[in-house]
């Protein structure tokens, strides 16, 4: 223990010679007397008196979270805590949590093999059995992964699936029954029954959404923000600080941890339309149009915009021959490059931007695998992010790929000059950026904590726990939209004029949740143009009685 401590706590204690401290441990039952003085003056009850309740309570734990050791210690140290019970040694309080988890272990084991039939306990011994010829048993088979990323690997990969399936085992479901506890009231057969039927996941925000996403585009001031044919696609990166293996390391984004990015898109209403949990920080253009068309919107958007990193040729052609206008920011544009189908053509001024030199035969060529290849993804047979992956081969496009590119970079010139040439094209890019923006520091302020942080190990618990932050989002918006719309009414009704370049911003500010008191509006009267305060009377503050 280092002096100073030793220091501080003698002249804490009033003892002139803290060298004393150095006899406690000559005499060995010392340290006992004291730690029973120590539990009469704080009236902490023995661990011996409780051992058999924390015992029972840390094999409940370990029977239904499936914790590792080190949770369960310290879930068992708060119980201590909370009991008032003298914390035991750290080896004794060990070995109780390891043999209260093994027993749930073998609990568990016996539970499945009671629940298997007589075929399927001989298929199990059969799979440990070493095949004459064969180094590994069946089983030591099915648990090896592919070695390496390519076709024969992939195939290997799907046949060994449909062994598994082949089997019979997928279908073995144990029901409530091994879970439910009849003495403990959270884990009633009839409350897990409810809490499974109840439970708020994922696949409910997204059915809830629809009838937010209608309430939001029937308001007069959500209709004069957009017509809701506008989206935008960008990703929030959030810390993993738990294992999984959605988490993948970048330095830039997580430090020395890692991380996940939820990949949304909103509407020109400032409204999500859809989310995606994307496994560390792969590129947007990855999972943009994959997203945007498993959104669930009755009518999809017609432009959608996504920053630099969503910015691809093969991207540009996968979303125009979809019917998308595809609006990507683009970095760099002094820089970029335009492309040309007649190498004698004058263009002026832009000879040296439109430098590139298109080959439509490629397209020509694979232009009926290209109509199949965009039917499966408008069918959602596919999704884009896989063509998208199997498209390039050691970071280079294969020949279907390069001719979609190729149709892409038609669609990516027009783009650029359009970018260059209409103002209106810029700011409505920059709006949508700026919106887009403004939703992740909302998503920053009302996240628990505010650390971006998500401690759920797999891919459903992180849909659950962003999906609802997202479903609380559009709640924001939605309350904001409307607040604002009665504002704006009232203040008609009162004869003031709201000029449409008078009206506030979209309803999605960091800020959101404070109600405004004061709005600012011109005066009414034909000519005036002198700003004045005006307190709507949906927050007015109320009068004092004379």
């Amino acid at each position: 223990m280092p002096t100073e401590v030793i220091d501080f706590l003698a002249g804490q204690l009033g003892i002139a010679d803290p060298s004393c401290v150095k006899r406690y441990s000559q005499r060995e039952p010392t340290h006992r007397e004291h730690a029973g003085k120590i539990q009469k003056a704080l009236g902490l009850k023995d661990f011996a008196e409780v051992e058999a309740e924390l015992a029972v309570s840390v094999g409940r734990r370990a029977w239904v979270t499936g914790d590792g050791p080190k949770a369960i210690f310290v879930d068992a140290l708060h119980w201590l805590r909370e009991h008032d019970v003298l914390l035991p040694g750290a080896s004794r309080l060990a070995r109780l949590v390891v043999r209260e988890r093994e027993a749930a272990t073998q609990r568990l084991w016996q539970t499945l093999y009671g629940a298997l039939s007589g075929q399927q306990r001989l298929a199990l011994d059969a799979l440990l059995v070493v095949p004459p010829g064969s180094r590994v048993s069946e089983l030591e088979r099915w648990r090896m992964g592919p070695a390496r990323a390519s076709g024969p690997q992939m195939v290997k990969a799907l046949n060994r699936v449909a062994e598994i399936i082949g089997s019979g085992f997928q279908a073995l479901n144990v029901g409530y029954g091994p879970v439910s506890s009849p003495g403990v009231p959270a884990l009633d057969r009839r409350r897990i029954g409810h809490a499974g039927r109840t439970y708020l996941r994922a696949a409910g925000y997204t059915a809830a959404n629809p009838h937010l996403i209608a309430q939001q585009t029937g308001i007069a001031f959500a209709q004069a923000l957009g017509g809701g044919m506008v989206a935008a696609i960008d990703g929030m990166r959030f810390v993993v600080p738990v294992p999984s293996l959605m988490a993948k390391p970048n330095r830039k984004y997580f430090g020395p941890k890692r991380g996940i990015t939820w990949l949304n898109q909103i509407s020109d209403q400032a409204f999500g339309t859809g989310h995606k949990i994307v496994a560390g920080t792969d590129r947007d253009c990855l999972h943009a149009i994959d997203l945007f068309f498993s959104s669930g919107t009755a009518n999809l958007p017609e432009v959608l915009v996504t920053d630099t990193g969503s910015y691809s040729d093969l991207a540009f052609g996968l979303a125009s021959l979809l019917g998308v206008e595809y609006r990507p920011a683009l970095a760099d544009l002094p820089d970029q490059k335009g492309w040309r189908t007649d190498n004698g053509a004058d263009y002026g001024s832009l000879n040296t931007f439109a430098r590139g030199k298109l080959d439509l035969g490629k397209v020509r060529r694979h232009w009926g695998e290209i109509l199949r290849l965009i039917a499966t993804i408008y069918t959602s047979k596919v999704s884009a992010s896989d063509v998208v992956v199997a498209l390039q081969r050691g970071g280079r496009p294969t020949a279907l790929g390069e001719a979609i590119a190729t149709y892409g970079r038609i669609f990516k010139t027009l783009h650029i000059l359009s970018v260059v040439d209409s103002e209106p094209y810029r700011r409505g890019i920059k709006g949508m950026r700026n919106l887009q923006e403004g939703r992740h520091a909302l998503a920053e302020k009302i996240f628990h904590g505010r650390r971006r942080e998500v401690f759920q190990r797999y891919r459903e618990g992180m849909e659950d726990q962003l999906g609802a932050l997202g479903i609380v989002l559009n709640c924001v918006v939605l309350w904001n939209t409307v607040y604002i719309d009665a504002a704006l009414n009232r203040l008609h009704a009162q004869g003031y004029g709201v000029r449409d370049e008078d009206r506030p911003p979209q309803p999605l500010h960091a800020q959101a949740r404070q109600r405004p008191r004061e709005i600012f509006v011109r005066g009414p009267g034909a000519g005036r143009s002198r700003w004045r305060r005006h307190r709507h009377p949906a927050v007015a503050r109320p009068r004092r009685p004379r």
